[in-house]
């Protein structure tokens, strides 16, 4: 995600502040402990359930007179690990942002009463899912749509004639708190084979989503998509259609004000240099949409670009949230804990793209926090600049070659997995044969003393 920052003070995480080495390295023990006390809060006592795999069949309807939306989602949950699960966590934003009523969950046949934690669902089950057992949770609510965009108000919005859906399927996923001081995202959620979404409207829409469209029958539209950690849409009966295509891959902008031929243009350079830097962009197609509020988010297989921005933003916004389709999308990561691995990453390839390296208009710190740890106006000066500009002056250190060749062997070996910044940075260093240690100064958790 990118968007303005906040004002706020200048600073990044409250431990490590300085940049001398020595009281780092003293402090470094000092930041494992907190994080592994972050870790061990009474919110994270709910199941982890990113171990375990689900296909989802899901239902929307969404009626636009009354700004409401009404979902039916069954996730049909395969228990890969080995042991026994009693509960499941699911992701639902609507939760804290949807005004969600309504909620009602079942497991198999039988109705059960789910637990919220914040953003999150627990869900009892009614028998243990013994290791390879299958089981459908169904989960049903209604929410409205926020009409005014403030905070994280535009997941879920309806504005200018547009609504956006994020985060709007319950997805198995870890309980994690959701309030920050900037607008990092808190969540982190697996890959789903399979997602199947009917999406009927009272009103006739065209939908920008992370699938491809299968069906129409009446008002309703079927999409499905594959190898995916999250689905979302936009949608708006005056969105117009331009479409394109890159090396097979189907180009689709779906805009109301917004030059067409920039948001395409831009896509595709995006697309040829990250597939050729890094590996193949996994899906068939790429939706581009115009959005009502914020500046830029990504989804797999789909981008939103805000009519608010200027369009000297433009190549910057399209091109980060394109490149988070490989870092993010196809490489996961905790977004609240880790968020340097899609971030960090993504300005990166943004701005190596643009040739736009700027200096950070905060201190420099350390930059293994997470987005609890920053301020408003310093999460993107410290995650995103200090942490682009540091891969790049890597980059300059081992030469091209070494650099790309280790982010590609991490994207190959972690696609459509989840991966810890320690674990980008090892692939760099085996592919440059860098000293590891370097790292311990900005990035003392993942390199403790």
């Amino acid at each position: 995600m990118t968007d303005t920052p906040a004002v706020g003070m200048c600073g990044g995480s409250t431990a490590g502040r300085s940049t001398r080495p020595a009281l780092l390295r003293v402090l470094a023990a000092l930041g494992a402990l907190l994080l592994l006390a972050i870790s061990s809060v009474p919110v994270s006592a709910a199941p982890n359930s990113l171990g375990l795999h689900a296909k989802y069949d899901v239902d929307a309807s969404i009626t636009w007179s009354t700004n409401t939306f009404s979902v039916t989602s069954t996730a049909r949950v395969r228990n890969v690990t080995s042991e026994s699960v009693t509960k499941l966590t699911f992701h639902l934003l609507p939760l804290r942002i949807g005004r969600l009523e309504q909620l009602n969950v079942t497991v198999g046949d039988t109705r059960v009463q789910p637990r919220i934690r914040d953003q999150s669902l627990v869900v009892p089950l009614p028998q243990a899912l013994a290791p390879g057992g299958r089981t459908d949770v169904t989960i049903g609510y209604r929410a409205t749509f926020n009409t005014t965009a403030g905070g994280t108000r535009l997941f879920l919005l309806k504005k200018d004639g547009i609504i956006t859906a994020y985060r709007w399927i319950p997805w198995l996923s870890r309980s994690q708190p959701s309030q920050t001081a900037n607008f990092g995202e808190t969540w982190v959620t697996g890959v789903s084979p399979r997602v199947t979404v009917r999406l009927t409207s009272d009103t006739s829409l065209k939908f920008a989503a992370s699938g491809r469209r299968t069906g129409v029958d009446g008002q309703t539209q079927t999409f499905v998509a594959n190898d995916v950690r999250d689905f979302n849409f936009s949608a708006s009966a005056k969105y117009k259609v331009m479409r394109g295509s890159w090396n097979g891959v189907e180009i689709n902008v779906y805009y109301r004000t917004r030059s067409p031929d920039a948001l395409i243009s831009w896509t595709k350079k995006a697309l040829k240099r990250f597939s050729n830097k890094i590996g193949p962009y996994p899906y068939g197609q790429l939706n581009v949409a115009e959005t009502p509020a914020g500046s830029g988010m990504e989804s797999p297989a789909l981008t939103w670009v805000s009519s608010t921005i200027s369009s000297a933003r433009v190549p910057y916004i399209v091109v980060h949230e394109t490149a988070h389709q490989w870092f993010y999308g196809v490489v996961g990561n905790n977004q609240a804990y880790e968020p340097y691995v899609d971030e960090a990453l993504a300005d990166f390839l943004a701005r190596n793209l643009l040739g736009s390296f700027r200096s950070s208009q905060c201190q420099t710190t350390r930059l293994d926090g997470s987005v609890y740890d920053y301020s408003g106006r310093c999460y993107v000066e410290v995650v995103y600049v200090q942490g682009g500009r540091y891969l790049d002056a890597y980059r300059k250190d081992v030469g091209d070659a070494a650099f790309w060749s280790g982010l590609s062997r991490f994207y190959r070996d972690h696609r459509f997995g989840l991966a810890s910044t320690r674990s980008l940075l090892t692939y760099l260093d085996a592919a440059s044969g860098a000293d590891s240690e370097r790292h311990a100064e900005r990035f003392p958790s993942a390199y403790p003393v």
